[in-house]
């Protein structure tokens, strides 16, 4: 009797570890998806990130754009009024 006690006991613990198995394998194949969800956002990221710098890069590039035109508009303003003041000169 003893030995079927013990024959069942080995049986059972076949199971067990084969459970206990079962579940790690399950675990690492998660893990595994995981792994490439989490390279998919940082690839993502990246791409996001990139799109943020060439955003800045072009923000950057059109203020410097509007501040010249604001530049030249006010040297144009400046010449016109410095040019009126030469016309009423000459008037009669």
């Amino acid at each position: 009797k003893a030995i079927e006690e013990n024959v069942k006991a080995a049986d059972e613990s076949t199971m067990v570890f084969k459970t206990i198995m079962n579940g790690f394998s399950s675990m690492s194949l998660l893990i595994e998806q995981i792994a490439k969800a989490i390279e998919q956002q940082n690839i993502a990221l990246e791409g996001i990130v990139r799109a943020v710098i060439n955003i800045k890069s072009s923000s950057e590039e059109n203020t410097a754009k509007v501040i010249g035109i604001s530049e030249k508009s006010k040297n144009i303003n400046d010449i016109a009024e410095e040019s009126k003041k030469n016309i009423n000169r000459f008037k009669l």
